[in-house]
């Protein structure tokens, strides 16, 4: 048994919310099916200078980015959409950047984002929302038994590109020991397997990265081959009033001697604004404002310009300004003189991690992979940040427990949803796998119980359709429309291994001597089909048709010369292992004329193949 597995996945919502649904209409993208993701890479990222998937103009380290095709899929090797860019957050240098070269700053890097509607921390055990986050190209984790996770990407050159959660956390604030390490990929760069072997949903990013290794001196261009993922916000259910973000200071990495593009010291008013300040834009554009200053946070205590700001999560309260958390959990709403939730982390290489200052919550060297609140307690304006979650709690190397020279950096994060559990027990696909309760022989990053599964059932049991059996017609159980020579209707079932595809579709229970077609789509639907419903559109392949005998038929079946060799995937156009969605149904023969007029055909139940 795995424990606390259920933390936080109570009450999973995997559609948007309305509110999502109108912020994406308003930027003329149809809401995904699916909690969506925003982003944004390095400068010295692969796809800095591509030109963006749907128009845009060409990606910058300034831009808020969607995955290729709006949301993540598998093998998303075209570059992302932009869905906002520098411009509309008021970056002074982004009308003058002509810097489009990989590896060349032209300080209008973002580092931190979020719509400030980020899902609040809570302080009971099966309430907690999901944490996720992404990693910097030095972070190598933790071994966490099975995987993926970030220490098997890593191996690989492809963990700061992917985005990951933990699966275990209680409520915080926790110390370096306050729950077992854990983290799963959720999310893929670039949606294929290889040179890591694990696949996932991507997001239109580059993989796999390498560590920079500049001339001496250091001077750009600063290449890394694939991209990192430097910002994340996944937008909450409420409509958002205001974009909050960070921006890169000019900060040296200690791993490669690297200095910040500086963008921090182009934001007015010039000279005030550090890489730790926090600023805000109307969402709809303008001019940036100072939402929360580098001492209303515990950074750069000792000089300016010490400390960068590297993740950013917000829970707005609504009132104007910035009302620091003093208490946990006194951001909940409906507490009396409720506070905003900001909670960030620093990057490698701030004042705060090389000088090993202890947080002000646990008295613990602060590490880059740390999750930090305010300082913590009343009047403490000149203290450091308090630790929030321990980098250790979320699978993560830190010096101050594991050694060596540097810690794993978060690069970005944020609390929400991302849902893909196709299994519907309230827990990420990714999860079930990483921790066992999922098989994922295949390696197509669906747990095997749900690659291959009935759907579209006549009575609607499954939620999966609305339209009805046309002439109240519904069928028994799992089965499609009744039919005039039997009031159960037909039934489609497939079984098989994926890969190698040994895949049968077995139809049964037909009019005895029926003419039935096997039908591929590519897409979900809900139509009444002739004196059935059918849950499938898109693309159709006609893969065979056959003569049902004694009501029974099926594809491929090696008494036909034509199937000997033939496979469903073959005969469908699809690659086992390539994880695309395919829709099968059996269209058959009714003959009757006053059974459901004045269509004379059926439709079996749906399967849906995860291939």
């Amino acid at each position: 048994m795995i424990p606390n597995l259920s933390l936080g996945a109570r009450a999973r919502r995997c559609a948007p919310a309305p509110a999502a649904a109108t912020l994406f209409a308003a930027f003329g993208l149809a809401a995904p099916a699916t909690a969506q993701v925003i982003f944004s890479i390095d400068y010295k990222g692969a796809r800095r200078g591509d030109a963006a998937t749907g128009g845009g103009g060409l990606i910058r380290e300034s831009d808020l980015l969607l995955p290729t095709l709006g949301a993540p899929a598998f093998h998303s090797l075209q570059p992302p959409q932009i869905f906002r860019n520098g411009a509309s957050l008021g970056l002074p240098n982004f009308s003058v950047c002509t810097a489009t070269i990989d590896g060349v700053p032209c300080q209008i890097e973002l580092d931190a984002v979020s719509f400030g509607t980020d899902k609040y921390f809570r302080p009971t055990a099966g309430d907690q929302p999901r944490l996720f986050f992404s990693v910097d190209i030095h972070s190598v984790g933790r071994p966490l038994g099975i995987g993926p996770n970030v220490a098997t990407e890593a191996i690989f050159g492809e963990v700061a590109a992917d985005i990951f959660t933990p699966f275990n956390l209680p409520p915080g604030p926790l110390d370096i020991t306050g729950a077992a390490p854990s983290n799963a990929l959720v999310l893929d760069g670039n949606g294929e397997a290889g040179p890591s072997p694990f696949h996932y949903r991507g997001l239109g990013l580059v993989e796999p990265h390498l560590a920079p290794i500049p001339p001496a001196p250091p001077s750009p261009p600063y290449l890394i081959g694939g991209d990192d993922l430097d910002a994340l916000v996944l937008p909450g259910p409420q409509p958002p009033q205001f974009i909050f973000y960070s921006v890169d200071g000019h900060l040296i990495e200690p791993s490669t001697g690297i200095p910040g593009s500086g963008t921090a010291s182009t934001i007015t008013p010039v000279g005030s604004i550090t890489g730790s300040t926090v600023l805000a834009v109307p969402f709809s554009g303008g001019t940036p404002i100072v939402y929360a200053t580098p001492a209303d946070l515990g950074l750069d205590l000792f000089a300016p310009s010490l400390d960068d700001l590297d993740v950013l999560i917000v829970y707005e309260n609504g009132i104007p300004g910035y009302q620091a958390s003093v208490t946990p959990y006194d951001w909940l709403p409906g507490t009396p003189g409720q506070k905003d939730m900001l909670i960030f982390s620093v990057r490698r290489g701030s004042h705060l991690v090389q000088a090993q200052v202890l947080d002000s919550r646990f008295g613990r060297p602060i590490e880059p992979g740390d999750l930090l609140t305010p300082p913590s307690g009343s009047g403490l304006t000149t203290s450091p940040p308090g630790i929030w979650i321990a980098a250790e709690n979320l699978g993560l190397k830190t010096q101050r427990t594991d050694g060596g020279d540097k810690g794993d950096d978060l690069d970005a994060g944020g609390t929400g949803e991302i849902c893909y559990d196709c299994n519907g027990n309230g827990i990420e696909d990714s999860v079930d796998i990483a921790t066992g309760s999922s098989v994922d022989m295949n390696g197509n990053g669906i747990p095997d119980e749900c690659d291959s599964k009935a759907f579209c059932f006549s009575d609607g049991s499954f939620g999966d359709h609305t339209t009805p059996c046309p002439c109240a017609n519904t069928g028994g159980p799992g089965n499609g429309c009744a039919h005039s020579f039997s009031a159960a209707g037909a039934n489609l079932v497939a079984a098989g291994n994926l890969s190698p595809d040994t895949m049968i579709l077995t139809t049964t229970n037909t009019p005895a001597t029926a003419l039935g077609l096997y039908m591929q789509h590519d897409t979900q639907g809900d139509q009444t089909f002739h004196d059935g419903v059918l849950c499938a559109t898109g693309t159709l392949v006609r893969l065979r048709s056959r003569a049902a005998v004694g009501g029974t038929s099926m594809f491929p079946d090696s008494n036909f010369p034509n199937d000997a060799t033939l496979t469903l995937s073959q005969r469908g156009g699809v690659t086992p292992g390539s994880g695309v969605r395919r829709f099968y149904a059996t269209w058959y023969r009714n003959a009757s004329t006053t059974f459901c007029p004045p269509a004379t055909a059926n439709v079996t139940n749906g399967w849906i193949i995860d291939w």
